[in-house]
């Protein structure tokens, strides 16, 4: 299974279900800088939104992805900007807030001529890629993120979905996550490339009843001693 057949499942996804392309430099998070790096708190309301929620819904915002997990059980999602910003992994117990220390990250070199290398989060936003290069589509149960820029030697295209298999609730169940990455070169020069996940310490996670705006400082998570994270140090 190759680029072509996954670009192909992404084109359907864009023309019959759900796509955005953002069209603005703007971070659509608001972040607090702390002691153990950066929070994004809340959206940015003048981040334009791509859709309403319907009216009595449950609503995390213009940008909430659908969740991944088992179904009954915990689960996590990754938004319309590439950051992982819903959590419900206590059960009975949902918070919304994009966690900084979660996210996939890129590196890619050439051993041509051209010597180019680099470094990006796949995610919209400070050492992500800007919104013009980012475009995003969902049909479920599978969602799609295309990364490419006119300075990139490459295309990235993720795609990631949890099993939900008709006719059998064990398997979809299960706490499962799939995500594929694949990638296309648009030059000539051989290019090699490292795909990388960080992910905050979860252990002891344990969140009060209470609704997001409620906890202190918005911060997740609060009141306890998990997640912790470490601002990030460049030599």
């Amino acid at each position: 299974m190759g680029w072509d057949e996954a670009f192909a499942r992404y084109t359907l996804a864009r023309d019959y279900g759900f796509s955005h392309s953002p069209k603005t430099t703007l971070d659509p998070y608001l972040s607090a800088q702390t002691s153990h790096g950066v929070r994004y708190v809340e959206a940015n309301p003048a981040y334009p939104a791509p859709y309403t929620a319907k009216e009595g819904s449950h609503d995390d915002g213009p940008l909430a992805g659908p969740y991944l997990g088992g179904i009954g059980g915990a689960n996590f999602s990754r938004d319309l900007a590439g950051r992982f910003s819903g959590w419900q992994l206590q059960q009975g117990v949902h918070h919304h807030e994009a966690l900084d220390p979660a996210f996939f990250m890129l590196r890619w070199s050439s051993s041509g001529s051209s010597g180019q290398s680099g470094y990006r989060r796949l995610q919209i936003g400070v050492q992500g890629f800007p919104g013009a290069e980012f475009k995003y589509a969902a049909l479920f149960p599978a969602a799609y993120e295309l990364y490419g820029g006119p300075d990139l030697p490459f295309e990235l295209l993720l795609e990631y979905y949890s099993p939900t298999i008709p006719h059998n609730y064990e398997d979809s169940c299960l706490p499962l996550s799939c995500f594929n990455f694949y990638l296309r070169s648009r030059c000539e020069e051989a290019l090699e490339f490292s795909i990388g996940l960080s992910w905050p310490n979860l252990l002891g996670w344990r969140l009060p009843f209470q609704a997001t705006e409620a906890r202190r400082g918005r911060q997740w998570p609060s009141q306890q001693n998990a997640g912790n994270g470490a601002a990030l140090v460049h030599k």
